[in-house]
């Protein structure tokens, strides 16, 4: 979160830098490493499902203020960093994209389970607490069935 704020940030108030940077992207090993794996991490964020964690928020003000900031960061990134690598993902990152849709299914079962289960923990009072430890072991096994899944903690 703030890639996109960022570059988007150095290429209107900074051009000359972003310029500069979209050079090093082709020259440097190093920085393209990094734009890259921003942008793994951006095309396994699914906004669908952003929004059903996001839809845990009761506060409405709050939840839509916070999930738009996030949604606009996540697509700035996204058209900054081809902007900066010359070409969208879908001609650069095949197998990402492939491995991506085939574990949708399995991921996208799982995300409704999580989220099932945290409307569910967060409903528990301290007087329920084995049922709140059993319902945090779930949620502690579907948060790492997940990042196995996606490939990624972050």
């Amino acid at each position: 979160y703030g890639a996109g704020y960022a570059l988007k940030t150095l290429k209107e108030k900074h051009p000359q830098s972003f310029e500069e940077l979209r050079a090093f992207a082709h020259k440097w090993p190093f920085l393209r490493y990094n734009l890259i794996h921003i942008e793994t991490n951006l095309l396994n964020a699914d906004t669908r499902l952003m929004k059903a964690y996001a839809d845990l928020v009761k506060d409405e003000k709050v939840r839509e203020e916070f999930f738009s900031l996030i949604q606009e960061d996540h697509q700035e990134a996204i058209s900054s960093i081809i902007d900066l690598l010359g070409e969208e993902a879908q001609n650069r990152r095949h197998s990402l994209l492939s491995n991506i849709e085939r574990r949708k299914k399995a991921l996208d079962t799982l995300h409704a389970l999580h989220v099932d289960y945290l409307k569910k923990w967060r409903l528990l009072d301290e007087a329920q607490k084995d049922t709140h430890e059993h319902l945090l072991d779930k949620l502690l096994m579907i948060t790492t069935a997940l990042s196995g899944g996606l490939k990624s903690t972050g």
